[in-house]
């Protein structure tokens, strides 16, 4: 039986101040981001010490951000830094016209789409993208 962990990508300027951060935008990392990567990496180090394991696998979506935070994690694993896996089904969602926008400008820009969309955002597209 093997461990999972699961990490978002760490801190980026567009999601510090809530905006959709989809498939249509590459930002990378803040400082404070990578700083907070590198502590994800330290806790799960520790966890890991913790836990029988014979191989490590890190598997990074191909967004910068996303590239940013496991290389940044790995640096404090225990052993060799294992190799980074991209994984293109790991992208986040497309979202279309969007992209860039916080929850309120959306709902000011299309109020019955983003209120059906939250309602149920796997029933329901961004315009130009993709549903959740």
């Amino acid at each position: 039986m093997g461990s999972l962990f699961v990490v978002r990508h760490a801190t980026t300027a567009a999601s510090e101040s809530g905006r959709n951060l989809g498939q249509g935008s590459d930002p990378p990392l803040t400082p404070d981001g990578v700083r907070l990567a590198q502590r994800i990496g330290q806790a799960i180090a520790q966890e890991l010490s913790e836990l029988p394991h014979d191989s490590l696998r890190v598997v990074s979506s191909p967004a910068l951000r996303c590239r940013q935070t496991a290389d940044a994690l790995t640096t404090a694993l225990p052993r060799e830094r294992p190799p980074l896996e991209s994984d293109p089904a790991l992208l986040e969602i497309d979202y279309g016209a969007w992209e860039g926008l916080t929850a309120a400008e959306c709902r000011e820009r299309d109020p019955e789409l983003r209120a059906a969309w939250e309602a149920d955002p796997f029933a329901t597209r961004c315009p130009g993208g993709e549903s959740g």
